[in-house]
C-alpha cells in the first residue's frame, strides 16, 4: 500500500517475501516493509498516476478459473499482453509492470479492480488485483476465493 503522496517505490509499503499458503492458513514469509516489493510498487504507482486513491495492490496467481470467478463476483478486469510491450520497454530492467498497468488502464478507459497478464519467457502469468486500501483488495480477493 502506498502513502497517499507515494511517488518513488520506497513510499510503498509491502511484503518482501511471497504470502504463501501453508497448511490450511496463509502466511507471509516477512513484515510489511516500505520499499520491500518494487515490482508491486510499480503497479500501484502507475495506476495512481490515473486515480490517485487506488493505493493498493496484490498478485495473485492467474488461472482461467480466477478471472472466470472475478468476472462471476461482479469485478472489472483488463489484461495486457507482454507480446505488445514496445521494445524500448523490454530493455529497460523493471519497466514492463509499468507499462502493462498503464496499457491495461488506457485499454479500459479507467483503473479496473483486476489487471491480469499471461505471461511470456520466463515470466510467469499473473493476476494484480488493485484497490484503494489493503483491505479493499482483501476483500476482493476473498470474494474471488468465495466464487471459486
Amino acid at each position: 500500500m502506498a502513502l497517499s503522496d507515494a511517488r518513488d517505490t520506497k513510499d510503498v509499503a509491502g511484503f518482501p517475501g511471497r504470502i504463501v499458503r501453508y497448511k490450511e492458513t496463509i502466511d507471509a514469509v516477512g513484515c510489511p516493509e516500505f520499499g520491500a516489493s518494487s515490482h508491486m510498487a510499480r503497479v500501484v504507482l502507475a495506476a495512481m498516476k490515473y486515480d490517485p486513491g487506488t493505493r493498493s495492490a496484490m498478485n495473485i496467481r492467474y488461472g482461467e478459473d480466477v478471472v472466470e470467478a472475478a468476472r462471476k463476483a461482479g469485478f472489472i478486469l483488463s489484461e495486457f499482453s507482454r507480446k505488445d510491450e514496445p521494445k524500448h520497454i523490454k530493455e529497460k530492467e523493471g519497466s514492463t509492470l509499468d507499462w502493462g498497468t498503464a496499457k491495461a488502464i488506457e485499454d479500459l478507459g479507467r483503473v479496473p479492480d483486476m489487471i491480469y497478464d499471461l505471461g511470456g519467457i520466463s515470466r510467469e502469468a499473473m493476476v494484480r488485483v488493485l484497490g484503494r486500501t489493503s483491505l479493499d483488495v482483501v476483500h476482493k480477493v476473498k470474494k474471488v476465493v468465495e466464487s471459486l
